[in-house]
Parts: C-alpha cells; structure tokens; sequence
C-alpha cells in the first residue's frame, strides 16, 4: 500500500475537508479555465531584463500554459513591497530543464523582485504576454500520457542567454494580495470534498515473494480483518484475545507464537498448485476479428508500402484487362501504382505480425482465432477443421457458451508449432455479411479459459447488429448492456481479459462495450488502421502476473470510501488480470465523530490466482500517523498519486453522466494541488508531474460532453473517460 501523504488527514472543522471553486470555472474549458499571469506593474529596482519568458507546452493533442501550475492559488499572500517602481514581470517555467535545476516553479533574483501580483484572466488583455519557442523536450516528456498524444515537430528554440547570478534566490509563492479577494470578483462559490487521504494498492507486486503463513489466515469475526503484526494479544497464552483493531470486537486466537504474522505483507496458499503443470504452459491469447461487410473499405496506403495478404496488384492487373493498352485504371488526381488496403487486409497484417512475434518471445503460449460476420467461426490454432455457429445459436450467451465448450480441442497446440498453418487460415478470411459481435466475445471467452491470465484480442469497425448483443436498435441497447456487463464478469470469474480495438473514424459503440475491458482488466483502443500491428503489440506486451484477482480494503470503523456507492469501512473490487504496472486507488474520510487516536489502521486483502494455478491471499498491513493540519498532510503529497485519483473519479462520474460534478472535482483537485507544487516543500519532480495533470487532462476533460446521439457516447469520448478510469500514478511521472 502507498499513501498520497505520510499523514491521515482529520478536519479539525467541515469545512476544512472542502476545496472552494469559483462556480464560474466550471462553464469553461480545462485550458481556458483561471490560468495565472503575472502582472506587469512591479519595477525591478535595476533596469534588468527577466532571465527568460513564459513558456507554452504543446502536444498535438493539447496545448497547456505552464504558468497554470501557478493557478487556482489560495487567497492571500505578502503585498508587494513599498517603493518598488512597475516593469514587466514575465517569468518562465522550464520544467525541461528542472530536473537537474534547484528551483522548481521560477527562481527570480531578489535584488530585481519585490513583489508580486497574480492575476485571473483567460486572456493578458491589455498586456498580451509574448510566446517564445516551445519546449520541445518538455514536450516529449509529457508525449503518449496514457498511451497517447505525440511530440510537436516543431524545432526547439535557441535557449535564452542566463541570467546574472544571483546573489540569493526567491522562489515565486502565492502573490495574490494586490488583488481583491476572487469571492469579491468572482461568481458563486461551490466547494467539493477534497484532501491528501488516497490510498495505492500496486498489484504488479504481487508477483514478488513476501512471508509464505502456513496456516489459515484468521479473520476477526466482526468484520474479517486479518490478524497482523501490529495487532495485540492479550491474556494468557491459553486463552489469547484480539481486540479488532478496525472494529474493536473481541476474538479468541488459538495461535503458537510461531504462526502468528511478523511482517508487513504475508502470503496465505489457499489452494496449491496443480500437481502436474507443464513447465512449458503458457497462458492463451485469442484474436476475434471482424469480417462483416463493411471490413472491405479501403485506406491509401503512403509510400506504396506493401501489405502481406494485399489484392491490390492482381486487381490492377484485373482491371488493366479492359484497357486496349492494359494501362492501369486510376481515380482522378490518384498517382499511377497507388496502393489501397482494406481494413481486414490491415488486420491480418497485424494479427500475422503477433504471430510471429508471441512465436519467438512466448513459443509455448497458445493462440487461436475467431472470426464473425453472420455467423461466429472457431478457427482456434489452425490444427483441426473449425466450427461455425450460426442460426438461433447466436441468440443467446448459454447456447453460444455451449456451442463453444464443445469444440474446446481447437486450441491445443502452442504457437511455435501453430502459427504457419494459422496465419495462412488468416490470410484466407473473406469480408461479408452482417457482426455478430456479442456471440463472438462470448465464444471468445470460452476458447481461451483453459488457462489463467489468458486474453481476448477483439477487432471491429462496426455496430453489433446480429445475434445477442445487437446494439444498432436503440431500443434494444438496455438489453445489450446488461448482457455486456453479465459477460464482463464471467470473463472475470474465467480469468480472461478483454481488449478492444476499433478503427478510427467508425462507431463501435465503445459506450456499451467497454464494460468489458473495464471490469476484466482490459485495454481499449481507436487507431488507423495502418496503425494495427503497433496497437496489438502494446496490448500484448505485458504478460499477467495474476488474473482472477479481487481486491479488499479495510478501514477503521471511524472512516468509509468516498465516491463510492455505499458510505461504509470495507470494499471489495473484482480487478480481472492485473500486470506489472497495474493499480487501484482507494479514496477515504472520517465518517463521523472526530476519532481520539494517534495512528490508524489499513489493511488490503488481495485473492488471486498465480500463472501456475495457485490461488492464494496477500494481506497487506499498515498504521499510519493522525495530523488535524491540512497543510501538514499537503507537505508530503504524492503528486502523480493525487493526479491518477482525481482523473479517475472525474472520468468515472462523467461516464454516468454527472458531467458538472466531474468538472468540480477537476477543478478542486487542481486548486489543492496547484497550493502544494507553490509551496517551500513541493519538489521538482511534483512540479513536471502536476504539468503533467495539467496536459493530459486537457483531452480527458473534453470528453466530458453529452452523449452525441441516442444517449451513447462517441467511442472518442468513451475511449479517453475509459483512460482516465484507468489513469496510474505512473501516467504522470
């Protein structure tokens, strides 16, 4: 487990748990939206020109002002010192170059500095400031947050000459006291609960080896809190009693002082290991690929480059034939031998290309293809003849499921020996006929449960508009994404995760299906096609390390989650397959009276299964300090952590359509952040990943629009609500 502050936070008053928001913000885009200049009428006493400008982050995607890390500061701050005369002001964050600077936001000479004023404002009216060159390399650090965005091109500008140096150094702080307070200029204020008390629960370290227990885990009869190192046994050892520390019930222990947990993180086997595994065994991947109708548009390929599996040259030659010349036909303006590939041609290039790949870097896993157009095809991995499902088999997930179980000798052979007879099948698919995408997911499922931490690859450019499933009547979407949320699930309890891949510029309706993804440890992604093999290589870079995995937090009775559906002081999440970097975050409070104590208690009990087949239970332990100052909890903020939280919950209440509380929580968190990063204890990695927040929340916030049509989402909008869902600390470092 880690913390967003060393500290719990208690609020000595209500309002203290609170971040205020000029109401105002919350009409105006995440760019636009209360960015700080400072003002130009302090004189430095000496006619010295500022070490450098204020600087603009690009990316292709987002535009972000680095003087907004000087945003939403609180009210107050020292006036500007007597006697000092007005000039300009324009000051820089180079955050390119402050990881191996000292000072952080802007450090100005103090013989040329006094005093400062901020300002709100979208534009610098009347004192327009002067833009320089983009950072380029800044720009690359914030490039693919997420996974996404891409570097400016543009060239770098000369770096500006350096400043005198000085004799001390002033970092900027809160300069707000030459203006009238924003509560006198501004709208009405509306105030969201906000504060440092996030917990991470990291699971790519459950691959790591911990305390091996060999007993039974106990479990105090209260609330199933599991017996630590920190808890006290009272009594005679006879008669041992627990007293809960999260409940404060009393339990009998029957323990030898040799079973009872002495570390932070112990392991519990709660069932082995099949006795025979082959050491060779790898887990499965399944490709489900699209061969509707509407996979024959074509894309021009630049370069004329060459895709294996392309007609292109024999239908030139095709056409040619009715030419008296055998000249090649061509579309206007087109230029003689340009080459067109269709979306299925592009999928079976990268479909083929992981072939060959998962061949030599995982010979031993097992891969498999399914197809769908009117009728679900099991082609498994090639080595016997496949299976089609059509008719009324598609009508529902239980025959589909039979149908499925049946044929479950189509995936048997591991790639190394498979993968040349496949990609041939592959390269024989044809495009026609209607998508039967719901019955192809579940039959997906089925193919690859054989073994845990196996994955489902799904590709479409389309609508569901066949078998169960259908999503292209609207009348029937409530049913479909009931049926999609059932089969999340059962791919959750299979141990399979699901990945989306749809292509840009269609409408899959990422809104119903990303459900599946979402609860099953999955990726969604919208790429050109030409993009595809890129896209199926990422997904499938990372191996599982636990699939099956369910994660419980439990808190003192005194504290419940936050924005959760239950106010209450235990939480279970079913997580699906996790890999290295996965994570979840948890977000917590006093519940209600103020609690008289030192340190509290946290604990997370986490069930998985191993890639061996061992399932087993990690409980992880810890206590940690009470502080009733909020700027003692703010001085150790983790940064990154409060940025993937406050991105998660913004994006999750956008996605149920509570679009203006997933702005106020933004904003808030940015005001309480944007106080820490100013601050004498905020460092300069906190600074780059506050920029970072800052970038990349510029695109997930634009996807907090209505629904476009039919009360769905774009699968744009779904796709970055689904990114920020999934937002890790590590997105912003």
């Amino acid at each position: 487990m880690f913390f967003a502050s060393k500290h719990v936070f208690q609020p000595k008053t209500e309002d203290d748990a609170f971040e205020e928001v000029d109401e105002k913000e919350l009409d105006s885009s995440w760019a636009t939206s209360s960015p700080v200049y400072l003002d130009k009428e302090a004189q430095p006493v000496a006619a010295a020109q500022p070490s450098s400008q204020l600087r603009h982050v690009e990316t292709a995607e987002a535009s972000v002002e680095v003087d907004s890390l000087l945003a939403d500061l609180p009210d107050g701050g020292p006036p500007p010192a007597a006697g000092v005369a007005s000039a300009s002001a324009e000051v820089s964050m180079p955050l390119d170059d402050a990881l191996d600077a000292s000072a952080a936001l802007t450090t100005l000479q103090e013989d040329d500095y006094r005093g400062f004023a901020s300002k709100h404002s979208a534009v610098a009216e009347d004192k327009p400031v002067d833009e320089v060159q983009r950072s380029e390399s800044l720009g690359d650090s914030l490039r693919g947050l997420f996974g996404m965005g891409k570097a400016s091109s543009a060239p770098a500008a000369p770096p500006p000459p350096p400043p005198p140096a000085p004799k001390s150094k002033l970092k900027l702080k809160y300069a707000r006291a030459a203006l009238p307070r924003q509560s006198e200029t501004s709208g009405r204020r509306v105030r969201q609960e906000v504060d440092t008390n996030v917990v991470s629960v990291k699971l790519g370290t459950l691959v790591q080896d911990s305390q091996v227990h060999s007993g039974e885990c106990t479990q105090c009869k209260g609330c199933e809190a599991a017996l630590s190192h920190y808890s006290r046994l009272c009594g005679p050892e006879s008669a041992r009693v627990w007293k809960c520390e999260f409940c404060g019930v009393e339990n009998a222990v029957d323990l030898d002082d040799e079973e009872l947990p002495t570390s932070e993180t112990v392991d519990y086997i709660l069932k082995p290991a099949p006795a025979v595994v082959s050491s060779d065994a790898e887990s499965n991947v399944i490709f489900c690929v699209d061969t509707s109708g509407s996979m024959c548009v074509s894309t021009l390929v630049p370069g004329g480059l060459k895709f294996r599996g392309s007609h292109t040259e024999s239908l030139q030659r095709e056409l040619a034939s009715f030419n008296d010349d055998n000249s090649h036909q061509r579309m206007p303006n087109e230029s003689r031998g340009a080459v067109y590939v269709s979306r299925l041609q592009a999928v079976q290039a990268a479909v083929d290309s992981q072939l060959t790949q998962l061949a030599e870097t995982h010979p031993y896993c097992r891969c498999g293809l399914v197809t769908f157009n009117s009728e679900v095809t099991l082609v498994g991995d090639g080595s016997k003849a496949t299976a089609t499902l059509g008719g009324d088999t598609l009508t529902s997930a239980e025959t589909v499921r039979t149908a499925a179980q049946a044929h479950a000798n189509l995936l048997s052979e591991p790639v190394k020996s498979s993968a040349e007879v496949l990609s041939k099948k592959l390269f024989d698919l044809e495009e026609g006929g209607q998508t039967a995408l719901g019955p192809a997911v579940c039959a997906s499922i089925e193919l690859a449960a054989s073994a845990p931490g196996s994955r489902v690859v799904i590709c479409t450019d389309g609508l569901a508009n066949i078998g169960v499933g259908t999503l292209e009547d609207e009348a029937q979407i409530p049913a479909a994404r009931a049926f999609y949320g059932a089969l999340a699930a059962h791919a959750v309890k299979r141990g399979v995760s699901i990945s989306i891949v749809t292509i840009d510029g269609t409408e899959a309706d990422l809104d119903s299906l990303e459900c599946l993804s979402d609860q099953s440890g999955g990726d969604v992604e919208i790429v050109d096609p030409l993009k595809l093999a890129d896209n199926f290589s990422s997904m499938l870079s990372e191996p599982v390390v636990a699939s099956k995995v369910e994660v419980t937090m439990k808190l003192h009775k005194g504290l419940s989650f936050r924005h959760e559906d239950a106010a209450c002081s235990s939480l279970t999440r079913r997580v699906g397959n996790v890999n290295k970097d996965s994570e979840t975050m948890f977000e917590f409070k006093v519940s209600g009276d103020k609690l008289d104590l030192d340190e509290l208690p946290f604990q997370v009990q986490i069930r998985y299964t191993a890639p061996s087949g061992m399932e087993a239970l990690r409980v992880i332990s810890q206590k940690k300090p009470v502080t009733q100052d909020r700027q003692e909890a703010l001085k150790t903020m983790n940064v990154a952590m409060c940025a993937a939280r406050a991105t998660q919950v913004s994006s999750f209440l956008a996605s149920r359509g509570r679009v203006s509380e997933a702005k106020l929580n933004s904003r808030a968190w940015r005001h309480t952040m944007a106080s820490h990063v100013c601050s004498e204890e905020s460092s300069v990695h906190d600074q780059k990943q506050y920029a970072n927040y800052l970038s990349a929340n510029a695109d997930v916030e634009d996807s907090y629009a209505p629904p476009v049509q039919q009360g769905r989402r774009s699968d744009s909008q779904s796709r970055w609500q689904f990114k920020g869902k999934k937002a890790t600390s590590k997105n912003f470092m």
